[in-house]
């Protein structure tokens, strides 16, 4: 049988090197495809992960108000030194003169998220690329994406159109202090990316409901 094998390898050498070629393809392929699914998977986990990214802990609950209680008793448990109940609200972003297309808020101005900043800088998932955090009610960040798309930089300002509850929206200007890294989030994907005060999230959230935003979710800091 090996005589046979070889006398064939000798005569037909194209034959056996074709089906030598075939499965080197087949099994490069499903390299490459094992590969760019698992680099896929793991790249959307990251995004999805994105705002958890600088938290110890993250507390999650279908229902709003639970995660509200839960950020005052969490706050009270030894070693958690901060829990940080993440607040979004929508609202518009004027467009500046100049910015080219058609906002995705109204023709003149793009949609936004506000969120809320914690008390520890380091909950923060998004690194700052220039400037530094707000401080009061009349401050935001922006992200990178859009202050390039606008043209704007630390110690501009930027007007907000804040809902109201009887229609309509008031304009708020409030100065950037500084520009942070764009979330990889698909949710904010097509979004202006704003932080500020929780005051200036709750009064833009009173505008749809009257009420208060409920946490999306609880990021605990946790002692050394």
């Amino acid at each position: 049988m090996l005589r046979l094998a070889l006398s064939q390898v000798r005569d037909q050498p194209r034959r056996y090197l074709a089906v030598l070629l075939a499965i080197a393809v087949g099994v490069m392929f499903l390299a490459a495809s094992l590969l760019v699914g698992s680099s896929t998977t793991a790249t959307l986990r990251n995004s999805l992960a994105a705002d958890f990214s600088s938290a110890d802990l993250v507390v999650l609950a279908d229902d709003p108000a639970t995660l509200a209680a839960a950020a005052e008793d969490a706050a009270a448990v030894d070693g958690v030194a901060e829990a940080y109940a993440h607040r979004t609200t929508a609202l518009g972003v004027q467009r500046p003169a100049g910015t080219e297309g058609q906002g995705t808020w109204s023709p003149s101005a793009d949609f936004a998220l506000l969120a809320n900043l914690p008390a520890d800088p380091g909950l923060v998932p998004n690194e700052i690329l220039a400037g530094a955090l707000p401080t009061g009610p009349a401050e935001v960040t922006l992200d990178d994406r859009t202050a390039a798309e606008y043209g704007l930089a630390p110690g501009d300002t930027l007007t907000l159109l804040l809902p109201q509850a009887s229609g309509g929206e008031v304009p708020r200007e409030v100065t950037i202090t500084g520009i942070v890294q764009a979330s990889a989030d698909p949710g904010q994907a097509m979004t202006v990316q704003l932080r500020g005060a929780e005051a200036l999230v709750l009064e833009a959230a009173a505008g749809f409901d009257g009420a208060a935003p409920g946490p999306d979710f609880l990021l605990l800091a946790l002692d050394p």
